[in-house]
């Protein structure tokens, strides 16, 4: 699905949105488990 995407859409754009989502995905994941310890390290 991801390289129909980018045979869609030009390598670019759908690197940067992927890297959009994965990077929004990461913070919610560090806030759902880190978030309570308010761990400095971040």
């Amino acid at each position: 699905m991801l390289l129909e995407a980018i045979k869609e859409r030009g390598t670019a754009n759908t690197l940067a949105d992927t890297g959009d989502v994965l990077l929004k995905i990461i913070r919610n994941v560090m806030r759902a488990r880190f978030g309570s310890y308010k761990a400095s390290v971040f």
